[in-house]
């Protein structure tokens, strides 16, 4: 699959959207900005999960991919990557965003390493294991504990299948040892993390500014519709405090609003915070409850 390619946000998206009606199944990668990329995973032509990452830090957080697609697109042309997994390869490394690490530098002494796989199996762990070996370096990722064996990843362009070669990799760290890392999560919180985190997708609603001022008009306060303040849980007497993002993603501040009637796809945002914000009339943002 393509490596390092220059597209404009047009073919990216075309790209993805080509690589799901294919029945695709891995990721894609692209660039969002320098150190920071977006990957969207894809099982069998579905976009399972897609999230941003800060590499230096480590810092994931999880989007919509045609957000992330947007953000892309309005830096010109960006470097993607696209790579093909198994479909359950790819639906667990779509959840490596919840993933926390569970071993680092750990030296696993001979016949040591079977304790550390029991401890995965025990309690139904979804991760990767990666080892330092002498020759390098090699992957194993585990679904619910289990070693999936239709793929072991040693670098990119070296891809091995079958059970026998896993088998061959855990007899050797078993017979001499290795270096290990472990990042991985119990499955029940994996997808009790993935439920809260497309809960949270969904509440992330796009709106116009609208700028508002006058005597009777709030100084501090964020009008949007009635009906998604509902759809937030939150009635007409309720206040309560949203992120507001611009379409690139950057976050602006969090504000207190509350929801009106009628004000349709309009964000009401005071004149002078629309001011300190540098937003113009008609501009597109994103908001969502912050807070809660």
């Amino acid at each position: 699959m393509p490596e390092g390619v220059l597209l404009t946000g047009s073919d990216l998206r075309t790209m993805v959207d080509n690589l799901c009606a294919d029945g695709f199944s891995g990721y894609v990668k692209f660039e969002l900005s320098p150190g920071k990329h977006a990957y969207v995973f894809v099982a069998n032509g579905d976009q399972v999960r897609a999230f941003e990452m800060t590499e230096a830090r480590g810092d994931v957080k999880v989007a919509k991919p045609d957000r992330l697609m947007n953000m892309a697109g309005s830096n010109g042309r960006v470097l993607a990557w696209s790579y093909i997994l198994s479909g359950r390869l790819a639906n667990v490394l779509g959840n490596s965003f919840a993933f926390k690490p569970l071993y680092r530098d750990y030296q696993v002494k001979k016949k040591e390493l079977k304790k550390v796989l029991d401890n995965m199996t025990h309690d139904n762990h979804s991760g990767f294991l990666q080892f330092d070996l002498s020759d390098g370096r090699a992957v194993v990722v585990l679904d619910k504990g289990e070693p999936i064996h239709d793929q072991f990843i040693s670098q990119y362009g070296e891809v091995l299948c079958g059970r026998e070669v896993i088998t061959n990799l855990f007899d050797y760290v078993y017979s001499q040892g290795a270096v290990v890392h472990v990042f991985a999560e119990k499955y029940h919180e994996l997808e009790n993390r993935s439920r809260r985190a497309n809960d949270d997708l969904d509440k992330m609603i796009q709106l116009t500014v609208k700028p508002v001022g006058g005597m009777f008009a709030s100084k501090d306060t964020l009008n949007l519709d009635l009906e998604y303040a509902r759809g937030w849980g939150y009635n007409a007497k309720s206040t309560f405090q949203i992120a507001v993002e611009d379409m690139d993603g950057r976050m602006l501040g969090t504000y207190k609003a509350k929801g009106v009637s009628k004000k349709n796809l309009n964000l009401e945002i005071p004149q002078k915070i629309v001011a300190e914000l540098g937003l113009q009339e008609s501009q597109e943002v994103t908001v969502y409850p912050y807070g809660e």
